[in-house]
């Protein structure tokens, strides 16, 4: 639960300079179904895809790809329960794919995502800058950067 009103959670999704403050370093989104959109994480990759469907604070649908794997699908429920808002993530792959390793890891990376959305909206935390220093990365300008192995 993240204690804001469905609508205030919404916005985090709808927006590039919402995104950039949770998600994505740099992101460039037409906001409207039929409209597409591109996360960059720098030397990480990026993804792209297009909303299928947006329900203003209720739900929200979109394609994500990358060059790496195939097109999949992102649904975003969110409900509200007075001041509380409940957000439920789907990421399915399409196909018939069943790829251990991609589920676990993308999992893994939502959950951290989903977390530092809920920092960012309840206490204005970005929480990225301690998770990069906790693998041995560095935070700089707002994007994770290898260390330097020379040094």
């Amino acid at each position: 639960m993240i204690r804001e009103w469905p609508q205030q959670v919404f916005s985090f999704f709808e927006s590039s300079q919402r995104i950039i403050r949770w998600l994505s370093p740099r992101a460039t989104l037409d906001f409207r179904v039929g409209g597409v959109y591109v996360f960059s994480w720098g030397q990480f990759g990026e993804v792209t895809g297009e909303f299928v469907e947006i329900v203003p604070a209720g739900r929200l649908a979109f394609t994500w790809g990358d060059r790496l794997s195939n097109q999949t699908f992102v649904t975003i429920d969110i409900k509200g329960f007075g001041t509380k808002t409940h957000l439920r993530l789907q990421h399915q792959l399409f196909g018939g794919v069943t790829k251990t390793e991609w589920n676990e890891g993308h999992i893994n990376e939502w959950t951290f995502f989903l977390d530092n959305l809920c920092s960012v909206i309840e206490h204005g935390t970005d929480l990225r800058p301690e998770k990069a220093k906790e693998n041995g990365w560095h935070w700089i300008l707002g994007r994770f950067v290898r260390p330097d192995p020379g040094k």
